[in-house]
């Protein structure tokens, strides 16, 4: 019966190590990314068709766009009324 404890120990432990890896991995792939590189596929779909060809084409989430303060703005708009 011990012996029965000992497999299942052992394969939960090493699933788990597993798992640990595999998280670290994804940590450092994340802080080794471009923080400017985006695709479409990083913003997620919202509504009831999400896919197909009967998808709403709502997209929700944050696009990692900074918000610009007043200045810039107005900066930013005399710039394109001058050109």
């Amino acid at each position: 019966m011990s012996s029965m404890r000992n497999a299942d120990y052992s394969a939960r432990a090493r699933d788990f190590n597993a798992k640990k890896t595999k998280l670290k991995a994804l940590r450092q792939k994340v802080l080794d990314k471009n923080p400017d590189e985006f695709y479409f596929g990083m913003v997620s779909q919202k509504g009831p068709t999400t896919s197909g060809k009967n998808s709403t084409g709502t997209l929700n989430g944050d696009k990692g766009n900074k918000v610009l303060d007043q200045d810039a703005v107005r900066l930013f708009k005399t710039q394109d009324l001058g050109y």
